[in-house]
């Protein structure tokens, strides 16, 4: 568990990681508007972190409940190397995921002269 545990915190540095430096220099330069690309690679590494922890979950519920039904099999279910193989799984889905959501939004033409405007 808490090796699942420290993959679901890299996810929520990664979220800060993704997110923040945009914002920081949105209220250090007053610029409130960022290009095609910046936007489309700043959703892209968001919603591979949130891609990757819902798939997570999804492996960190699998764990407790194979602790909570087999608790004298569990060290051998949950083997070193299928703890790994899931985690890997997750990241794996979390990026196709990121990839295909991606593309669908950013083919959508919901933006005017290439430039995402913020409205705060």
């Amino acid at each position: 568990m808490y090796f699942l545990l420290s993959h679901l915190s890299l996810l929520d540095i990664c979220y800060t990681s993704a997110i923040n430096p945009q914002i920081l220099a949105t209220l250090a330069t007053g610029k409130t508007v960022i290009s095609y690309g910046q936007c489309a690679s700043q959703f892209f590494f968001f919603t591979i972190c949130a891609g990757t922890e819902c798939f997570l979950l999804a492996v960190m519920a699998y764990d407790l409940y194979v602790a909570i039904s087999n608790p004298l099999f569990y060290t051998v279910v949950m083997h070193p190397r299928i703890c790994w193989s899931l985690v890997l799984g997750a990241y794996v889905y979390g990026v196709a995921r990121s990839i295909l959501h991606t593309m669908c939004t950013f083919t959508l033409t919901f933006c005017v002269n290439n430039q995402i405007n913020f409205f705060f």
